[in-house]
C-alpha cells in the first residue's frame, strides 16, 4: 500500500489523483508552481465515464450544481445550418450509462476540487517548481525551488512543460500538427436563450469547425 504519495502539477488530473489517493488513506502531498489558483479556461464537457468517478469520490452533486446538462450533440452543416445527426445526451446518457453528461467551466470545477482536496487532507504547496526526482527501490525524492521531499510514489501531472517527463525522458520538443483552435467566451446572461437550443453544436465546414455549448 502507498503510504505518502507525491504529486506534481494541481490541475484537474493533480487534484482529482490527490483526493482518489487521500480517500484512501493515503498521506498526499501536492506541489504547483504557481504562486495562487487563479480562475483559468472556459468550458470543459464530462462525459459519464469523467461523471463515474466524481460520483465515487462524492463531487458529482456539486458538479451538477454549477455545470449545465446539455441535452444532446448535432453535427451541423456551416451554411444552412440542418443537422447531419443529433445524438441524445440528457436525460439518456442516465439511463444508458449511469451518469449524466455535463458542461462546466474550468474555473468551477477546479474549484470544487481544490477545495475537496482540502477536505481530504491533501497538503498543497503553492509556488514550488518541480527541478527534477530521483528514485531507489521502494522510495522517491522530488526536488523543488525550495526543499527536498520523500514518498512512495510520485505522479507527475504537470503539464505540456513537464520537469518530471523531461528528467525522465530528457528534452521533447512538441510537434506542430497544423491544427489550431480559437477559444471564445461569452456570458450566458447576454445571450438570449431562445437563439442557442440547449446543446453541443459543431458546424461543419470545409478545412475548418465551429463549435459553440452552454
Amino acid at each position: 500500500m502507498i503510504t505518502q504519495a507525491l504529486i506534481a502539477g494541481g490541475g484537474i488530473g493533480g487534484l482529482t489523483a490527490a483526493i482518489i489517493l487521500a480517500q484512501n488513506g493515503t498521506r498526499v502531498e501536492l506541489f504547483e508552481q504557481a504562486q495562487t489558483f487563479a480562475p483559468l479556461g472556459a468550458g470543459i464537457q464530462l462525459s459519464p465515464n469523467a461523471m463515474h468517478v466524481y460520483s465515487k469520490i462524492g463531487l458529482s452533486e456539486d458538479i451538477i450544481a454549477l455545470g449545465f446538462m446539455p441535452k444532446f450533440a448535432a453535427l451541423k452543416h456551416f451554411k444552412s445550418g440542418r443537422s447531419f445527426i443529433q445524438t441524445p445526451l440528457n436525460p439518456a446518457h442516465k439511463s444508458r450509462y449511469g451518469a449524466p453528461y455535463i458542461h462546466i467551466h474550468r474555473a468551477d470545477l477546479h474549484k470544487i476540487l481544490y477545495h475537496a482536496a482540502l477536505q481530504a487532507g491533501v497538503s498543497v504547496h503553492m509556488g514550488q517548481t518541480i527541478k527534477g526526482y530521483q528514485h531507489g527501490d521502494k522510495k522517491v525524492e522530488i526536488v523543488t525551488s525550495k526543499e527536498t521531499y520523500g514518498g512512495d510514489a510520485l505522479i507527475g501531472a504537470d503539464g505540456i512543460k513537464s520537469a518530471l517527463r523531461m528528467d525522465m525522458h530528457g528534452q521533447q520538443a512538441p510537434r506542430f500538427t497544423g491544427q489550431i483552435a480559437w477559444r471564445g467566451l461569452v456570458k450566458a446572461g447576454k445571450i438570449n436563450r431562445e437563439l442557442i437550443s440547449p446543446g453541443a453544436h459543431v458546424w461543419l465546414g470545409p478545412h475548418r469547425h465551429f463549435v459553440a455549448y452552454y
